[in-house]
């Protein structure tokens, strides 16, 4: 990213608009530094780019380096994992750092929803970011995943009529809060639950 260490000497607001959408991970700021220099994204865009800087992971990364011990006999592939959580749980916390300061300043509306909908998927992402890293501290390894376990044909019938049967439900009954996406639901169900049937009588 020599790319934006760069532009920190120039500043140039369009400039770091174009490297924020290829380097950044929040849609919710793309979206607003496209909307235009202001105060606020001003600031905000230089912000987000320095800690994206190479020269800011250089002064972070001794002190990183100086507090991850990893255990003689750790499996390489998983003292991988568990150093890569780590980087992952620092940029979370910096993500959610910069969205709970958009938060206090964004009035009510679609913008301030977004905001706070991005807030608590970073919340979980990071709840499930310490269980891995607590595991590993633990007992020096992840736990093992489980095998994917393919659903059996009756009860993927049994479960596409329910959810058909309650789509249509929340349709008559005036409670469907998006009706076109909810009869998209209904007919992709019922498209499935069509192609099980005849499988099962040409079986």
């Amino acid at each position: 990213m020599q790319d934006v260490a760069a532009w920190l000497l120039t500043k140039d607001y369009e400039a770091g608009v174009l490297l924020y959408a290829k380097y950044g991970t929040n849609s919710f700021l793309k979206q607003k530094f496209g909307n235009g220099p202001d105060e606020y994204n001003v600031k905000k865009l230089f912000e987000v780019l320095s800690a994206l800087s190479p020269m800011s992971e250089k002064s972070e990364s001794p002190k990183v380096a100086a507090v991850v011990a990893i255990p003689k006999n750790s499996n390489p592939d998983h003292a991988k994992k568990y150093l890569d959580l780590l980087k992952k749980k620092e940029k979370l916390y910096m993500e959610l750092n910069i969205l709970m300061g958009d938060k206090h300043h964004l009035p009510e509306g679609e913008e301030l929803r977004i905001c706070c909908t991005q807030i608590l998927i970073k919340h979980q992402a990071l709840r499930e970011c310490w269980a891995l890293v607590d595991h590993y501290q633990e007992h020096q390894s992840f736990p093992a995943e489980k095998p994917f376990k393919e659903i059996d044909p009756d009860t993927e019938i049994q479960y596409l009529r329910q959810t058909i049967s309650k789509a249509k439900a929340r349709i008559a009954g005036g409670k469907c809060r998006n009706v076109d996406q909810t009869q998209k639901l209904i007919d992709s169900s019922q498209s499935r639950l069509d192609l099980l049937l005849t499988e099962r009588k040409t079986a």
